[in-house]
């Protein structure tokens, strides 16, 4: 074995002592490692917990920014129904002051015509009877003279219950069915004479028909047309009367049926309105049938229309109007 040299085994013993100073950094530096990524792991599960955290902050948030959103659109509600409540209140007043005025109108002149007949009353008091009175004698004005109303004004001043002489005449009247109409006074405001529900009476510009037939129940009285023309139909057709009812029964009010084929307007025994078609039979029938019985005692404008081949009530397609108002009825067929 060849022996070192001094020299080499000085530079051995410095690379040695190398290597203990190298193998000391390293195991520093693996110690500092350790101590960073423990350091780093820490750090890790602090930011994770810092935004579980943060997300349910958020969550928190967003549901408090949500409740005060309802709150607030509650709050906008409640507003909104208080301001139609107030609106709805005032419209009432404002109507309830007019229906007041009229009334203090017709109580003062209910007090001038109370004032007339006690003066009339003062003045013949003790000085007429039967026996000094003949029958249809005609009283001068001299008699009465005491009056602060003359008798030929009463109506003007409410008698009955009407005040006239208050509206002029309407420029339109449009009927819009079951007795209703619409009137419109030209450039006329009327707002504080009239208010909603008011009765108001007209004078006819049109004269009243006069002429009707009264056909009675018990009897066989009808009237007949031989081969009337423009009665034949495929499909939709209508038939309207105007009737008015002593009692109820069932009769027959308009009819155009040779056994087979055709069509009937009839009331049943409980005044129901029916439009029947027939076609080849009366296995094959279409029909129609009012809930509503026709009122007694009064004109009724009545009219049904019948679709043969739709069967449904609609107001476009089968259904029976009173007084033009659609009522509430139900269709049928048979085959």
């Amino acid at each position: 074995m060849q022996e070192t040299t001094p020299e080499q085994s000085a530079r051995l013993q410095s690379f040695a002592e190398q290597r203990d100073v190298l193998q000391g950094e390293v195991t520093s530096l693996t110690k500092e490692k350790d101590t960073l990524s423990a350091v780093n792991k820490e750090l890790t599960q602090t930011n994770a917990s810092l935004v579980a955290e943060i997300a349910s902050n958020d969550n928190k948030l967003k549901n408090y920014l949500d409740g005060i959103q309802e709150q607030v659109e509650a709050a906008y509600a409640q507003k909104r129904i208080a301001d139609n409540e107030r609106i709805e209140a005032e419209s009432k007043a404002k109507s309830a002051l007019r229906e007041l005025d009229l009334i203090v109108g017709l109580v003062s002149n209910l007090k001038d015509m109370t004032s007339g007949v006690e003066n009339t009353a003062a003045e013949i008091n003790g000085n007429l009877d039967n026996d000094n009175i003949k029958t249809g004698a005609n009283i001068s004005g001299t008699k009465l003279g005491a009056l602060t109303t003359p008798l030929s004004a009463l109506d003007a001043n409410g008698r009955g219950g009407w005040i006239t002489g208050v509206l002029a005449a309407p420029n339109t009247v449009t009927y819009n069915g079951n007795r209703n109409y619409s009137l419109v006074f030209n450039s006329t405001d009327y707002t504080d004479e009239i208010s909603p529900g008011m009765r108001l009476k007209a004078t006819r510009t049109v004269t009243a028909p006069t002429q009707c037939t009264d056909l009675e129940a018990g009897s066989t009285q009808y009237y007949n047309k031989t081969s009337p023309s423009g009665m034949t139909f495929t499909d939709d057709f209508v038939v309207s009367a105007w009737i008015k009812l002593e009692s109820y029964g069932t009769n027959i009010i308009a009819s155009r049926f040779n056994g087979t084929s055709g069509w009937q307007l009839y009331l049943d025994a409980n005044g129901r309105l029916t439009l029947a078609g027939y076609n080849a039979g009366a296995g094959n029938t279409s029909y129609v049938i009012s809930y509503s019985s026709v009122p007694l005692g009064k004109w009724v404008h009545i009219a049904a229309q019948l679709d043969m081949s739709s069967f449904t009530a609609t107001t476009t397609t089968s259904y029976i109007m009173f007084d033009g108002v659609d009522v509430a009825e139900v269709p049928g067929v048979s085959q």
